[in-house]
């Protein structure tokens, strides 16, 4: 199979790129040109800027076609499970209603389960989710595919920014200093000697809390 470099993007997602490319994503992922990515990016979370070597030409799609005749065809966008986690200054927003819009469909009433969590199956082609809790009349704007991988300063930013510790005023500036003291809070709260250092053990319980 002859392979051509892509360079990824910033909401590219392997499963969204094999749908766009036609590719089996999980053949791709293990191929061996892109073993060194493979090696870098645990769990096939991208960065952009990362080079992703597909299949030079699509997989043909065979269908069936019935001469003399009009023939229909529907396709329908494969789906990924997001898992979602809200919370509030007392903790998670445990068995609370809400709507989710954005998807391909008409908006959705969900409840979140006893963690503060929602699993929304979500269409490949989605770039944006809206999740509205009506009585808190407050809603949630969710990019898809846009969380950078956990290795990198800006995918354990994000993170710390979601579970509380970290401010969106705090990512305007530099990181450095405020990501170290975003790291030293989130040691403290979760038992480990607080150092500022985002070694292993932290990196762990820090993406084991965002569920991603």
């Amino acid at each position: 199979m002859t392979m051509k470099p892509y360079v990824i993007r910033q909401g590219d997602y392997l499963a969204k790129l094999a749908w766009r490319f036609g590719f089996d994503a999980k053949e791709v992922w293990n191929d061996a040109k892109n073993a060194d990515l493979k090696l870098t990016r645990k769990g096939e979370m991208l960065l952009p800027g990362d080079l992703l070597f597909i299949p030079d030409k699509p997989r043909p799609t065979v269908v069936a076609l019935t001469p003399e005749t009009m023939n229909s065809y529907t396709a329908e966008a494969p789906r990924v499970e997001v898992t979602l986690s809200f919370n509030d200054d007392t903790g998670p927003l445990k068995g609370e209603a809400c709507l989710v819009s954005g998807l391909s469909e008409a908006e959705q009433e969900m409840t979140t389960d006893g963690g503060g969590h929602l699993k929304v199956l979500v269409p490949v082609h989605t770039v944006e989710l809206t999740v509205t809790f009506s009585k808190r009349n407050v809603s949630y704007r969710l990019q898809v595919g846009h969380l950078d991988p956990p290795e990198e300063k800006s995918g354990l930013a994000e993170r710390l920014k979601t579970l509380g510790f970290l401010s969106d005023a705090s990512l305007t500036g530099a990181i450095d200093a405020r990501l170290q003291d975003a790291v030293i809070a989130f040691q403290k709260a979760n038992g480990f000697q607080p150092t500022g250092v985002a070694d292993e053990a932290t990196r762990t319980a820090i993406i084991a809390a965002h569920k991603s």
